[in-house]
């Protein structure tokens, strides 16, 4: 999957290419940074968003609720207990509908960690504002301060590739997908890429404990993509070959990043 010599050696192009392409990256940084400033905003205003919906909540029905009712009610969850007690009609319901109930859980585990949250209770745990969370719903022009690394959180981080790696596991869900007839989700859901690419299992064996059925037939071309880069392979035994599917998709298309989006 690495480039040919005469495209990865930038001496070979003339100096208006070279003087081109250095301008790119710098612009390419400058955008970056501008970029993780939206990234801070977006993180501060979700982590708001569910400190207020944990204070609705326990006003509506005058006690708390346990992490995996705020999950629900973030996502939008109809069940018989949400309409009920009418929490349906609450601003923040099904505010995260789209963003998936990990992603919630996570969010709120960071939220816990940071001290903004915390649990209540043995038998039936509940989650409950601490002081500094019921300081930051009071004022309604503060953020909660969340630590730096919620940028490279496997879970919770932005959907692009972060890495080389990532960006090589992506290109081949793409391929796969179009091979299975599958989204790319279905195949290898984001979480899923997240930890084979910083996780890096050292076995076919751990790659197919992580990856849904339909891709562990695959397990050893993504074994493969996770230690090619390598001069040594790591200590795995007789890693098998790649299977013939897995060699029958190759190297993707010049149109694969539009797999990523599209239906089967």
């Amino acid at each position: 999957m690495s480039l040919s010599p005469a495209l990865s050696d930038e001496d070979s192009f003339d100096t208006p290419t070279r003087a081109a392409l250095t301008s790119h990256r710098e612009l390419l940084k400058e955008t970056a940074a501008l970029r993780r400033e939206t990234l801070a905003l977006f993180f501060g205003v979700s982590a708001r968003i569910v400190l207020e919906a944990a204070a609705d909540l326990c006003v509506a029905l005058g006690h708390s609720l346990g992490q995996g009712k705020l999950v629900g009610f973030l996502g939008g969850t109809d069940s018989a207990f949400m309409r009920a007690n009418e929490l349906t009609v609450l601003p923040h319901y099904g505010i995260f509908r789209n963003i998936g109930r990990a992603w919630s859980a996570r969010f709120i585990e960071i939220l816990r960690e940071t001290g903004y949250l915390e649990v209540h209770g043995a038998n039936r745990p509940v989650l409950v504002l601490t002081v500094e969370g019921e300081e930051i719903v009071a004022a309604h022009d503060e953020m909660p301060l969340l630590p730096q690394d919620v940028f490279s959180d496997p879970v919770l981080g932005p959907s692009c590739p972060r890495t080389a790696l990532e960006g090589r596991l992506r290109h081949f869900r793409a391929s796969l997908a179009r091979l299975l007839r599958r989204t790319c989700r279905q195949v290898l859901p984001d979480p899923v890429v997240r930890a084979l690419a910083y996780g890096r299992p050292r076995s076919t064996a751990e790659i197919e404990a992580l990856v849904p059925d339909r891709a562990k037939p695959h397990a050893a071309a993504i074994w493969s993509i996770l230690w090619e880069s390598e001069s040594t392979s790591p200590p795995v035994a007789d890693p098998p070959s790649p299977p013939a599917a897995a060699e029958a998709i190759g190297d993707a298309a010049p149109g694969d990043a539009l797999a990523e989006n599209q239906a089967p």
